[in-house]
């Protein structure tokens, strides 16, 4: 079974997939914490700093995602192979 169609299917699934886990209780409380740790490390925090804190926790989980799980990176291996032979 494949998560995607394609390249973009793919990273969307998983993205979305990511979104809800940090949307549970638990996922919710994580995020809190995370927060905090990064305003203990700098008070002045500005919310643009956090968006990117935050985007980039995402990508460090997609990574994660895909290192983890064989099947999945095979699949986006396929997916980003046909994406670079597009014309």
């Amino acid at each position: 079974m494949r998560v995607g169609n394609n390249f973009n299917d793919f990273v969307e699934k998983v993205s979305e997939a990511i979104r809800i886990a940090l949307n549970t209780p638990l996922g919710q409380e994580f995020v809190k914490q995370m927060r905090k740790d990064m305003l203990d490390k700098n008070p002045n925090m500005t919310i643009k700093e956090w968006e990117r804190i935050k985007s980039e926790f995402m990508t460090f989980i997609f990574a994660m995602f895909i290192k983890e799980n064989p099947k999945a990176r095979d699949e986006l291996g396929i997916h980003v192979w046909n994406e670079l032979r597009k014309e």
